[in-house]
């Protein structure tokens, strides 16, 4: 069994279990199907009927949920340390033995079909597909969304969801976080660090979609970039910048929004996968007449030289967002599983996180010049 526990004093505890797996690295023709997987594990076991499941946390007060990204799946239970054997004996239940009866199998695909339109339906939401769309090839694993497509779902079957489990399953990961006694037993070799290609010849381009019913544009710059330094230093400095660039303290908020009355909302923020490689967006909402001025002016305070005033301020935010974070079980299992994911020592963020941000803070004008953020791509949902 793998198996990470982390101590930490309170009256919860989060039991996490991950298996190394996710919408990145599925076959287009059966794309959601690490999402279906999620779905149906909660379907029925050897063990417990659905509602068993579900009572078998929530009676206890406790909460029980899962998640599908582009390189994992993860089910979670966070409950009172009293509980934590139950919550863990539920969590391995149904990982390691969900049965996919064919009846849940019809019906979970409609509901994961209405989550696919309620997805389409959100223009925020759908602007991140859209991107990925123009941003990616269609061999890296992210031109499609994680919940796939109708076709691809009709395309998934008892016989692929079974195989798929069988496949990804035998080597899940716990975590706990709460009262338990520390250890760690883990495998490190985790899928291959597949690099992904881009679509280059759309950087610097601007793309739109237009759509009824709705007044304002949903828009979204982004790009990606690997760096040849360590991954640890790498995450270390684009949580710098974002804590630099966002919430009403941060550059684009005081910039985009209070100087010149843009926006009403403007956002950094950044998604680091196994290989590397690093994709940072900014996610805005605001008329379309004032979206290439917006744009021109993000890009500014992307690249805009950083002060010393302002780095002692942002390091002072980063450590107390950290030491906030930290005191949360679920956050602290969370930043361990894609720890892992991203075969970084987990370690290093949760107790040695200071020292590497008073390290990284002193380059931290390199790795923004190393982020190249004046190469992007503007895509955005705007009315008709």
């Amino acid at each position: 069994m793998q198996l990470i526990r982390i101590p930490k004093k309170g009256n919860i505890i989060n039991t996490l279990i991950m298996a190394r797996i996710g919408a990145r690295f599925e076959n287009p023709k059966y794309k959601g199907i690490s999402h279906f997987v999620e779905h149906m594990c909660f379907k029925g076991t050897k063990k417990r009927t659905a509602k068993e499941i579900a009572l078998g946390i929530e009676k206890y007060g406790g909460d029980l949920n899962a998640f599908t990204d582009w390189e994992i799946t993860a089910y979670w239970a966070e409950i009172a340390n009293r509980y934590k054997r139950q919550s863990l004996d539920i969590l391995k239940d149904i990982t390691k033995n969900p049965t996919f009866p064919n009846k849940e199998i019809k019906k979970e695909r409609q509901v994961i079909l209405q989550e696919l339109k309620m997805y389409r339906d959100n223009p925020r939401d759908f602007a991140y597909d859209y991107l990925n769309q123009k941003l990616f090839n269609k061999n890296s694993g992210f031109y499609l969304s994680v919940i796939g497509t109708e076709e691809s779902l009709n395309n998934i079957n008892k016989k692929e969801l079974i195989e798929y489990h069988k496949k990804h399953y035998n080597d899940t990961i716990i975590i706990q976080v709460g009262n338990v006694v520390s250890k760690e037993n883990y495998n490190h070799i985790i899928s291959p660090e597949r690099l992904f290609e881009i679509n280059s010849k759309n950087l610097n381009q601007s793309f739109f979609v237009q759509r009824k019913g709705i007044s304002q544009a949903n828009v979204l710059i982004s790009n990606y970039v690997n760096l040849n330094t360590p991954k640890l230093d790498n995450l270390i400095a684009i949580c710098i910048l974002k804590s630099l660039y966002s919430d009403m303290s941060g550059r684009l908020f005081t910039v985009i929004r209070e100087k010149h009355n843009l926006v009403y909302r403007v956002h950094f923020d950044w998604e680091m996968y196994s290989c590397g490689a690093i994709q940072w967006f900014v996610s805005l909402g605001l008329d379309v007449s004032k979206i290439h001025k917006a744009h021109e002016l993000i890009i500014k305070e992307l690249t805009r030289p950083i002060s010393k005033k302002e780095l002692d301020y942002t390091m002072t935010k980063l450590i107390g967002e950290r030491e906030i974070s930290l005191d949360k079980p679920k956050s602290l299992a969370s930043i361990t599983a894609y720890s892992v994911i991203r075969n970084i020592d987990y370690k290093q963020l949760i107790y040695h996180y200071k020292k590497h941000y008073k390290r990284i803070a002193k380059s931290i004008g390199e790795f923004q010049k190393m982020f190249d953020f004046k190469k992007n791509i503007l895509v955005g949902v705007i009315p008709e």
